[in-house]
């Protein structure tokens, strides 16, 4: 402890026999009666081994008390160190700029000295070799490293080389142990290295569908088939005519996106059973490294192989249950249903009778599949109006409305009356999709009431009133 009066007094160290080497510019002050702080006037350099010392004669309380021992502490300042550094991945250049920032100023032609450029078969590319990228080239190429501090412009060291990389190559930067500082003393006690690529020759990497690939070895007619390159394509370089197909392909359409720029989608109107053989005009294609194939592609054949149509799905719906018609449509009366891919169904009219329900009906049931060997199947309730075979002349897999008239089965005069419509794909409809187990098939069954007895129902004042028309 030291009186307090002579906190303000202006101090000396070594009088306290208090001393930090190497010295520093800058000041020590008092933070209360027991402790003594240096402030160094600017940071303390780096790589720099530094020993405070606090001698025990000289270094007297307020009380007359004295150090047993002599004080001494050491530490130091860290070594170089490489904080950041560019190219990293693939480059696209064969001549690219390297950048290394480090935490502190540096002696560039020292780190020279000291840097190694090897690649993967093991040479090295000498020294002399390397050429420095000026002052103006790296504030431009790496400005955010740059500006990021002003001290960084004496703490990178940034080159490229002479002559063009090898293409397909990886390379690694290494600073060797025992690198300087322009600061102190230190150098570094292990080694640093980083990697990037140099892009590869153009070729292609993939199709599909592709006949090597156990999983999509072919294609369905229409369906759109890919090629896949290893490097992004110039997109200005594309276009359909450098593309042909033997035999020819109808319909023809090729896509090249920026958010999958290394792939082409070839968009088409194939036929099924055939292999399409595509060939290229290498010279006119390019990468955006500017590359174009470096052979044509003639010994391996690039070809897409379409199979048979795929099994079509089938599906017939309408309204089920028990139905009023609008007394407003019977002077043409229909009933509506949609097909999907049958090419005919059976349609089956029966003229019942409020005394012909039952709730088996196959228009109370919620399902729409039935057995064949279900009791009312072969005989519905009623009079047969009508059991034909319906040609439905649908699009593959295009959803189409037919209207089944009505008007010739109800009662002549009135054109009023009741039916049971029962629809279901033939057999030989089933067996051209892909359900085709005829003993469990789709139906759609309707209860129709055609009647022109209309009854309005609304509620007045807590009252219900009937109002028939």
């Amino acid at each position: 402890m030291i009186a307090v009066s002579s906190l303000d007094d202006k101090m000396n160290t070594e009088d306290l026999g208090i001393s930090l080497t190497p010295k520093i510019e800058g000041r020590w002050r008092w933070i209360g009666t027991k402790t003594l702080q240096f402030e160094a006037k600017h940071r303390l350099p780096y790589s720099t081994n530094y020993t405070l010392r606090v001698d025990k004669e000289h270094c007297v309380s307020a009380i007359g008390g004295k150090l047993d021992d002599e004080f001494v502490f050491q530490f130091s300042t860290t070594a170089p160190k490489v904080l950041q550094f560019l190219p990293h991945g693939i480059v696209s250049t064969l001549k690219p700029k390297c950048f290394l920032l480090f935490n502190q100023k540096i002696d560039r032609n020292e780190i020279l000295k000291h840097l190694r450029v090897g690649h993967s078969d093991g040479h090295t590319i000498q020294n002399e070799d390397l050429e420095p990228v000026n002052e103006t080239t790296a504030k431009s190429e790496f400005e955010s490293f740059m500006n990021a501090n002003e001290e960084n412009y004496e703490k990178y060291i940034a080159f490229t080389f002479k002559h063009d990389l090898l293409k397909a190559t990886q390379y690694t930067i290494q600073v060797s142990v025992a690198c300087p500082s322009a600061e102190g003393p230190l150098k570094t006690t292990s080694e640093w290295s980083a990697s990037f690529h140099t892009y590869e020759p153009l070729k292609i990497i993939d199709c599909f569908p592709n006949i090597k690939n156990t999983w999509q070895p072919s294609a369905a007619p229409g369906h759109s088939w890919t090629l896949t390159f290893n490097n992004s394509l110039d997109h200005s370089t594309i276009n359909k005519s450098l593309f042909k197909f033997e035999p020819e392909v109808n319909g023809l359409g090729i896509e090249h996106t920026q958010h999958n720029d290394r792939q082409i989608t070839f968009y088409n109107n194939s036929k099924s059973n055939t292999v399409y053989t595509l060939s290229i005009q290498s010279a006119s294609l390019k990468d955006i490294h500017g590359q174009t194939f470096e052979h044509d592609h003639s010994d391996k054949l690039i070809q897409f192989h379409v199979h048979d149509s795929p099994s079509l799905v089938g599906n017939i719906s309408g309204a089920t249950g028990m139905i009023t018609m609008d007394p407003g449509v019977l002077d043409e009366p229909f009933y509506p249903f949609m097909v999907y891919n049958y090419s005919e169904v059976t349609l089956r009219i029966h003229r019942v009778k409020p005394e012909h329900y039952h709730p088996n009906l196959p228009c109370f049931n919620s399902h729409s599949y039935t057995y064949e060997g279900q009791e009312w199947y072969n005989k519905l309730p009623g009079e047969e109006l009508l059991n034909e075979v319906v040609q439905t002349n649908c699009e593959r897999d295009e959803p189409k409305e037919i209207r089944v008239p009505l008007r010739a089965y109800l009662t002549k005069k009135s054109g009023v009356g009741q039916l049971i419509i029962l629809i279901e794909p033939t057999k030989k409809a089933l067996s051209e999709c892909q359900d085709n187990d005829w003993q469990y098939r789709q139906i759609i069954s309707v209860w129709l009431q055609c009647t022109r007895l209309a009854v309005d129902v609304f509620v007045s004042s807590g009252t219900y009133k009937l109002r028939r028309n």
